[in-house]
């Protein structure tokens, strides 16, 4: 049996939190999409202490440029692959270099201002903020209809598309362009921090979604008679309250998800690193997404077990159906897939500007219809690197915010100008969310496990251990689960024995460990001569790929374009797996998707305005509880600092006055947290109780709708 970690101490409950541990036998068109919350969503970390003013910052210009504060090529990690392991774990963990970052030794005084600042200010921050979540909570009823009937028709594609569309002067065949911006994390969508791609999921965005209009920029060219060619096609907008990742949710293996509709024990790409023992004639290797020379060997990316030769990347569909394809940077790209590669090809390289990335699209738009790609799939880093390196709440990461959405306003403006909103289909996705980490939330693994009986460490920030031959996986496991405790911020698990919803137990991909510790979200594992905390700050700043269930991991979607002309702003979609982002494409194409894990044929299921309603106030009343609960968190382990250190300073004999002085200074602060520990637990009880009110009136009406 798995060590499971128990609930949360005030748990969040509604009367049907059952989980859907349906058995994943791996066979096209059956995975089953875990987008309802669980009781693990609430066991996350949500620090929330820059949110107030990151909500503030508005970008100056249409990229969302600013000069006071520019993450560029000098001042981030340029490259996709970097950001990924910023703490270069993995073998290095076995015998690498100690990983001090040149951070500074800061004294007591300067501690104690920054703990007190820490505490104090960002609970009552976090009251605030989480009272704000549930009253606009509250308000949602007042804005979505009463009723909406709308069946779901499923149409899986059959044959190549032969359907042309026109803008009034050229003709098209059906053109999607698939978008991902790293690291976008759902909850940054926000008229403050993206309006231009907020108000395109809103149907906001002027003259875009009125066939008519997006015509009306050549007027004197284009025969705009009701039978026109374009001319009243509906063009509709769709945005998910999430895009659930798959597990893990780390950028390559979810890739290559978005674009083959498989799980990652499915299609092989099952982290940024891993070891597969039956790799060069049995001898084994390890996958290094930072390492071209093996990351883009097909052997990686064509399928393994009873999956090998049948995975098949979108561009690859296109191919063999007669659409040409277009792909600028996207991870796996640059691999030979079962012999196919996208017809127009840019590989990832660093410092590639948005506006870079606005003029390549558009220019593959003006090509000759002979030679024009359908499908064109692009790939933005931005948010990601700044997450890593600064923290998912930082300024920095609102100004690459900033900068992605002045991409999507460029690209919208360039559509307009060609006529071409009628034509396109735009998908915005993210890959995964983001957490910020702590040198207070690390787990060392060297206190839980004899490093020197590990030969491989794959899955960061994950840890998948492939012991060494002499070396028992059984008491390896046996030995780390005994320290396992109800408070534990990590679960070990078996291969065997990992959760059914994570869908990555296939019992024929020999690339899974035989044995993972799988940390909570915001929590990093290393050791202790890769990390002091008494001498430097945790980095990365912010980090992904835990539990895809989790808040803080989920991702993005957006849809618009006339594929998505049923879905208007009253009629809302529920949550939707990454795993049907390939079907959805392929349907928008007019082509037959290959077979994969997606259950929704290609179309989004709508929800009906009272699921809606709960929705929104489950995920604001987790957020909240969410926020709070990290709140105490870091006040407890305030607590139990400050009473090790007051116990340390008492031992010594006669003190001195400047001891003295600090004596009193760790007693006054000691009063100070556990009186904000008090309050925190009040905030909490009261948040909770509101929330299950606000839910239990949401499912009455749930059922009256039914």
């Amino acid at each position: 049996m798995a060590t499971r970690r128990s609930s949360e101490t005030i748990p969040l409950t509604d009367g049907d939190d059952d989980e859907d541990d349906d058995e994943d036998d791996l066979v096209v068109h059956r995975g089953h999409a875990h987008v309802r919350a669980t009781t693990a969503d609430r066991d996350i970390l949500a620090e929330e202490a820059d949110r107030e003013v990151l909500l503030t910052v508005r970008p100056t210009s249409l990229f969302g440029r600013r000069n006071s504060v520019l993450i560029g090529p000098s001042d981030r990690r340029n490259s996709m692959v970097e950001d990924e392991e910023g703490d270069d774990v993995g073998d290095s963990l076995l015998g690498g270099e100690k990983g001090v970052r040149g951070r500074k030794e800061r004294g007591f005084w300067y501690q104690v201002f920054m703990r007190t600042c820490a505490t104090g200010v960002c609970l009552l921050l976090l009251l605030v903020v989480a009272i704000i979540i549930l009253f606009a909570a509250v308000e949602l009823p007042n804005k979505i209809p009463t009723s909406d009937k709308t069946e779901i028709i499923v149409t899986p594609g059959n044959t190549t598309t032969t359907v042309k569309l026109s803008n009034g002067t050229h003709e098209f065949v059906p053109t999607v362009l698939l978008i991902s911006l790293d690291g976008f994390r759902a909850d940054f969508l926000t008229p403050t921090l993206t309006p231009h791609l907020y108000n395109l999921s809103q149907s906001l965005t002027p003259n875009y979604f009125s066939p008519s209009a997006s015509f009306s920029s050549n007027a004197s060219k284009v025969d705009t008679s009701p039978n026109a060619p374009g001319v009243g096609i509906d063009i509709g907008a769709v945005n998910p309250p999430y895009l659930l990742p798959s597990f893990p949710s780390v950028t390559f293996p979810n890739h290559y998800t978005l674009i083959t509709g498989l799980y990652p024990s499915s299609h092989g790409i099952i982290g940024n690193e891993f070891w597969d023992p039956s790799a060069n004639g049995g001898k084994g290797a390890e996958f290094v997404y930072t390492d071209p020379e093996r990351s883009h060997d097909s052997f990686w990316w064509e399928g393994v077990g009873g999956m090998k030769g049948r995975v098949e990347p979108v561009w690859c569909t296109c191919k063999r159906q007669g659409v040409r394809s277009a792909v600028h940077m996207w991870p796996g790209s640059e691999a030979v897939i079962n012999g196919c590669s996208p017809d127009y090809l840019d590989p990832y390289r660093t410092g590639v500007e948005v506006e870079d990335k606005v003029e390549r699209v558009l220019g593959w738009l003006d090509m000759e219809d002979e030679v024009r790609p359908g499908f064109m799939g692009v790939y933005v880093p931005d948010v990601d690197s700044a997450g890593h390196v600064y923290g998912p709440e930082s300024i920095e990461v609102a100004e690459a915010l900033g900068r992605v959405d002045g991409m999507v306003g460029g690209l919208v403006a360039g559509i307009l100008e060609r006529n071409l909103s009628g034509v396109v289909d735009l998908v915005v996705v993210s890959d995964h969310g983001m957490a910020t980490s702590s040198g207070s939330r690390v787990v060392f693994l060297d206190d839980l496990v004899d490093v020197g009986g590990i030969e491989h460490i794959d899955g960061w920030p994950l840890f998948g251990m492939w012991p060494k031959s002499n070396v028992s996986v059984t008491e390896m496991y046996a030995n780390i689960s005994a320290q396992h405790t109800s408070t534990s911020p990590w679960d070990v698990y078996l291969r065997g024995d990992i959760p059914t919803r994570y869908h990555f137990s296939r019992h024929d991909n020999p690339r899974i460990a035989p044995l993972w510790l799988i940390p909570r979200p915001g929590w990093a594992i290393t050791t202790h001569d890769r990390f002091d905390p008494e001498i430097e700050d945790y980095t990365p700043r912010g980090i992904h790929g835990y539990d895809n269930a989790s808040p803080l991991m989920r991702a993005l979607f957006v849809g618009v374009g006339p594929g998505f002309g049923e879905w208007t702003p009253e009629k809302k979609a529920g949550p939707v797996a990454n795993v049907d982002v390939y079907g959805i494409v392929t349907r928008l194409l007019g082509i037959k998707p290959n077979p994969n894990n997606g259950t929704l044929n290609g179309h989004l299921r709508p929800a009906t305005p009272a699921t809606q309603n709960y929705t929104y106030i489950r995920l604001a009343s987790e957020c909240a509880l969410a926020s709070l609960r990290i709140a105490d968190e870091g006040l407890e382990q305030e607590e139990e600092a400050l009473l090790a250190q007051l116990e340390e300073d008492l031992l010594v004999g006669v003190p001195t006055w400047e001891e003295e002085v600090r004596i009193e200074e760790e007693e006054e602060e000691l009063g100070w947290v556990e009186w904000m520990r008090v309050e925190a637990e009040e905030a909490r009880e009261w948040v909770k109780a509101e929330a299950e009110e606000m839910m239990r009136k949401a499912k009455g009406n749930i059922k009256k709708e039914e």
